[in-house]
């Protein structure tokens, strides 16, 4: 009886990293299959927490997304559309699964190391698929337009799977800078995925992936250089990156539009140029700082949101935001106009725990993910839909887990 009872756990514990894998990899491919592997993740992590009955682990910054979650619940006690409201809190529930069902695993280094990998395949997958994919369509067409942005990422938002490219950038770096995880044995295979992931963030033509990718990489290269003096080296490097941005600038025309179009939104925004996707967003984020004034403390409740958004819309003649029914494409004034000051708040609380938690076990994963999620989160409302919420609820959970800490690894 004993042996089977070892067995059973033993197959249950294997078929829930499996699923977390699985998951994982499918997160940067495709999202249609995720809930019911959530769902059934979900079912294997009660199964061992009752067998084994393992004890809560209290992590703040878990403990308060699970709080965000139930405050969104509560919205709905002040909400007119329900409906909306309800439907909310479907597509945010991974805020609730996995920050709950992490506070009880507690993940060995090998299983880590298996989602780390599950992960980066999965993106890896994903870019020669859709590199695949880009080539066929060139053959086509004959436009170089086709191995950039939407043309080039079909399924998944460019800004989504921006964040998704960066994050992994993120895992790499640090892990080459302080081995903390030892994913590969040579650093040449860091810097060739490192590469290829760089050049798929630049296909992506995400302003902000950009952005955020080139901010990392030169950070982790100036300490780097400091670290072991190689300045003459780091400068060949710095030169490689800034060669390597203008050529991409020069070489699609889609892109050049794209960096055109931002940088005359932001020096002249009386232009008609604010038809563009960032001209678009300064007037959304106008109007959605007026709602925020308008209802301060609780806002408008977890359903209204939109429907306060396109009322401002047609009121002020924002045509382009109106038609295309468009959110307010920054998570912290979403967020704002919802629940108010006391969801701000709450929101906040969020990183301000998962950044103590980080700077104090050395955790420089999750502090990266954390500043990275912040960044990705100012011009876009990244918890409004499936491909956000189950990536964030995930990751910060995941990055939480005691394998991540530096000096864990020190100390073993």
């Amino acid at each position: 009886m004993t042996n089977n009872l070892n067995k059973f756990n033993t197959f249950i514990s294997k078929a829930n990293i499996l699923l977390l894998g699985l998951i994982v990899f499918l997160i940067p491919i495709y999202h249609k299959f995720l809930s019911p592997l959530i769902a059934l993740w979900a079912l294997t992590n009660l199964v061992i927490i009752v067998r084994t009955k393992q004890k809560i682990r209290l992590q703040k910054s878990q403990l308060v997304l699970i709080g965000f979650y139930l405050l969104l619940a509560i919205g709905l006690f002040w909400t007119k559309n329900m409906k909306a409201g309800g439907f909310d809190l479907e597509v945010k529930l991974s805020l609730l699964l996995f920050p709950l069902f992490f506070l009880y695993i507690d993940y060995s280094k090998p299983y880590i190391r298996f989602v780390i990998y599950a992960f980066i395949l999965g993106i890896l997958s994903s870019s020669f698929f859709l590199l695949y994919r880009s080539i066929l369509l060139f053959n086509t067409n004959g436009s170089i337009d086709s191995f950039f942005y939407i043309n080039f990422s079909t399924l998944i938002h460019p800004s989504y799977l921006s964040l998704y490219v960066v994050t992994a950038i993120l895992i790499l770096l640090v892990d080459l800078r302080y081995s903390v995880l030892k994913l590969f044995n040579y650093n040449a295979i860091y810097l060739i995925f490192l590469f290829v992931l760089f050049t798929v963030n630049l296909l992506l033509v995400s302003k902000i992936g950009i952005i955020v990718c080139v901010s990392l990489i030169l950070f982790f290269i100036v300490q780097w250089v400091l670290s072991k003096s190689k300045y003459v080296l780091g400068g060949v490097i710095f030169i490689g990156l800034l060669i390597s941005l203008y050529s991409f600038y020069q070489f699609s025309p889609y892109a050049k539009q794209r960096i055109n179009e931002t940088y005359v939104s932001l020096i002249d925004r009386d232009t008609k140029s604010n038809n563009g996707s960032t001209g678009i967003r300064l007037k959304i984020w106008k109007e959605g700082v007026v709602l925020i004034k308008e209802n301060p403390f609780i806002g408008y409740g977890t359903g209204d949101v939109k429907d306060v958004l396109m009322n401002r819309y047609k009121l002020n003649g924002i045509n382009a935001a109106f038609d295309k029914k468009l959110n307010a494409h920054n998570q912290f004034i979403q967020i704002g106009i919802g629940l108010g000051g006391i969801g701000l708040f709450v929101f906040s609380l969020i990183f301000y725990f998962g950044l103590l938690n980080g700077r104090e076990n050395k955790n420089y994963f999750s502090i990266g993910f954390l500043l990275i999620s912040i960044i990705f989160m100012l011009p876009e409302s990244v918890l409004e839909n499936q491909a956000g919420t189950i990536f964030f609820g995930l990751f910060i959970s995941l990055f939480n887990q005691k394998s991540f800490f530096q000096n864990e690894f020190t100390k073993s």
